[in-house]
C-alpha cells in the first residue's frame, strides 16, 4: 500500500517518506522472495530448488533482514534530526541526500554474508539426507549465531532506543523552555496591566484631589 501511494499520489511523493517507501520496497522483497520459500522448505521439509536457488535465498534472506533492520534506524535518525534542527533540515534536505545512507546499507548489507561467497561449503550445508532430502541451510557456528544475532537484532535495537531517548529528551527541554517563555510572558502582561491600574487610579484620583482642595 504504501509504494502504490507513492506511485500514485504526488501529495506523498516528497522527501520525509523516501526511508519509508524505500523500507516498504524491502519488506515488499522479502515477502516476495524469502518468505514463500521458507514456507516451501519448511512444509515439505526437504529443498526442492537446487543448489544455486539455495545459495541466492541463503544470501538474500540475510541482506534483506540486515536492510530492513538497519531502515528503522535510518528513519530513527532522520526523525531525530528534523526535531533537533528543525525546519532548516528539511529545507537542505533533498530525495537525494536521503538515498546516500540507504545505497551504502545495501553494499553493507551484501557484504554481511561475505562467508557464504568466499567458503559455500564450510559455511552452508547443501546436500542429501536419508530418504530424498535436501537440506539448505547456513551452518549455525556459535560465532556465527552471535554475529547473526548482534548486527541484526541487539546493535538495531538498541541503536533505536538511544536515538529515541535523546529525541524524547530534546522534545521535553523544548517543552521546558517553551513553559518558561509562557510563564515570562505572562508575568510581563500581569506587571503591564498592574501599572496600567495605577495609571488609571492616578488619572482619576488628581482631579478629585483639585476638587477637594477648592472647596
Amino acid at each position: 500500500m504504501v509504494i502504490l501511494s507513492w506511485a500514485i499520489l504526488p501529495s506523498i511523493r516528497n522527501t520525509s517518506n523516501v526511508l519509508l517507501v524505500s523500507l516498504a520496497v524491502v519488506d515488499f522483497l522479502f515477502g516476495l522472495f524469502a518468505t514463500p520459500l521458507a514456507f516451501a522448505y519448511s512444509l515439505n521439509n526437504s529443498w526442492l530448488l537446487g543448489e544455486s536457488m539455495c545459495f541466492l535465498w541463503l544470501v538474500l534472506s540475510q541482506v534483506f533482514m540486515f536492510v530492513s533492520s538497519y531502515h528503522l534506524v535510518l528513519v530513527a535518525i532522520d526523525r531525530y534530526r528534523v526535531i533537533v534542527e528543525g525546519v532548516a533540515y528539511l529545507q537542505r534536505r533533498t530525495i537525494a541526500q536521503a538515498l546516500q545512507p540507504v545505497g551504502f546499507l545495501w553494499f553493507l548489507a551484501f557484504c554481511i554474508p561475505s562467508p557464504l561467497y568466499i567458503d559455500w561449503e564450510g559455511s552452508a550445508t547443501y546436500k542429501e539426507q536419508v530418504g530424498s532430502r535436501w537440506t539448505c541451510e547456513s551452518n549455525k557456528t556459535p560465532s556465527w549465531v552471535l554475529l547473526t544475532k548482534l548486527w541484526n537484532g541487539f546493535v538495531p535495537f538498541v541503536s533505536l532506543v538511544v536515538i529515541y531517548l535523546k529525541a524524547y529528551g530534546q522534545l521535553r527541554q523544548r517543552l521546558r523552555r517553551r513553559c518558561v517563555d509562557d510563564e515570562s510572558k505572562s508575568t510581563q502582561v500581569k506587571e503591564v496591566k498592574s501599572d496600567n491600574n495605577v495609571q488609571e487610579s492616578d488619572y482619576f484620583e488628581a482631579p478629585n484631589q483639585k476638587s477637594k482642595e477648592e472647596n
